[in-house]
């Protein structure tokens, strides 16, 4: 993190990260621009902001800077054609992915410093809050991501860098110290929303539009854009858990180019759920191989038939001290219903649920199937106060 980014007096973060998909000319930098721009002029004139802070995170912007890097270092020009992207533009294409996710994790560590939760002096004094006063305790940040997203792997790719985050977030035994002295808990006090925008444009539109940028770098070509129209996959909170707070302008006949008070209202709403029932969960432990439940099952097996043995062991002994004639018949109880819970899963499972009553109901039913009426109540009693 930065040593010179300045702390603001806050002890909880929120961090809404945007992803804006759709086709190439649909509209998404304008959006994203008018978003930026928003919430930018909230946080400016507000006295309760929005956001703390707006990020725009535009990959085209990084992939041109990148092939123009690559073109420059150049010296001898590519003169294939046939593909519609020289080999420097694939690979500046694909260097910018990395970096727009480097950059979203970097932009998540520097709120987490803004926030304080990486300074325990940074506990705010909340003397003269009241309700009506913006929460002066939490530092909230947007970052909008502007690609075209047109799969969703890419979006899962979004999604993994903040739940990676999360995931080193509580494994850092400073922050942790830190909500332990706050008696704070973590899934309150650092959240990341993530939300989509699905900017849907016609595909002529979007064609018309792409020629109006031809001999620009954010040209591409008309069958590319053919080309991710078929395999565009809208978000579906039914088929990605991670796309459950997704919006899509055509339903909402959102003007790109101007998005009304309307479309602010409903973004408004997207983050806020977002943020307080979908937020960014941490990873969950991997599943169990097949020979990983096998292993444990067998554990759990001989962990219980060590159990099982111990006290018939002990109603054994209990049954000898008091009438010494039903020894050799305690000893075979045991051995008997030792065999009988190894070749009967169920009885596990039984003993695992009633504990030591479900065996002595088995051993006083072997042991005292000869015994007179005195003699049982005598075994019986004594097996009752030895509470085994």
């Amino acid at each position: 993190m930065d040593s010179d980014i300045p702390t603001h007096n806050a002890k909880r973060m929120q961090a809404s990260v945007l992803l804006l998909c759709g086709l190439p000319g649909s509209g998404k930098s304008t959006i994203s621009r008018s978003i930026s721009e928003h919430y930018q002029r909230h946080t400016t004139e507000d006295s309760s902001p929005h956001f703390h802070k707006v990020v725009q995170i535009e990959y085209d912007v990084i992939t041109n800077r990148l092939a123009k890097d690559r073109s420059d270092s150049t010296s001898i020009p590519e003169t294939d054609t046939s593909e519609p992207f020289t080999s420097s533009e694939l690979e500046a294409w694909r260097e910018a992915r990395i970096e727009a996710l480097d950059l979203l994790r970097k932009e998540l560590s520097i709120a987490l410093q803004q926030s304080g939760m990486s300074d325990p002096g940074a506990f705010v004094c909340q003397e003269n809050y009241t309700e009506e006063m913006p929460d002066p305790s939490l530092y909230k940040i947007l970052i909008i991501m502007d690609d075209n997203f047109h799969l969703r792997s890419m979006r899962r790719d979004v999604y993994k860098v903040c739940q990676t985050f999360i995931d080193q977030l509580k494994e850092n035994t400073s922050v942790t110290q830190i909500l332990e002295e706050r008696q704070h808990n973590f899934e309150g006090d650092m959240k990341i929303g993530l939300s989509t925008v699905f900017v849907n444009a016609p595909l002529d539109t979007c064609i018309v539009n792409n020629e109006q940028r031809l001999g620009t770098p954010n040209y591409i070509p008309q069958r590319i854009i053919t080309n991710m129209h078929q395999t565009m996959e809208v978000p579906d909170g039914q088929k990605a858990k991670f796309e459950l707070c997704s919006m899509d302008t055509s339903e909402l006949k959102v003007n790109t180019q101007s998005p009304d008070d309307d479309f602010f209202s409903q973004l408004k709403a997207l983050f806020l759920s977002s943020i307080s029932q979908h937020p960014v969960v941490p990873t969950p432990p991997p599943a169990m191989t097949s020979e990983e439940i096998e292993k444990e099952r067998l554990a759990t097996l001989q962990s219980t038939m060590h159990q099982v043995d111990l006290v018939l062991r002990a109603f054994v002994g209990v049954t000898c001290r008091t009438n010494k004639t039903f020894s050799k018949a305690a000893n075979m109880a045991r051995k008997s219903i030792i065999t009988e819970f190894k070749q009967d899963a169920s009885l596990i499972d039984n003993f695992s649920t009633k504990g030591n009553e479900a065996v002595k109901i088995k051993f006083e039913k072997i042991v005292l199937l000869h015994a007179t009426e005195d003699q049982s109540a005598e075994i019986k009693l004594a097996l009752c106060k030895a509470s085994i």
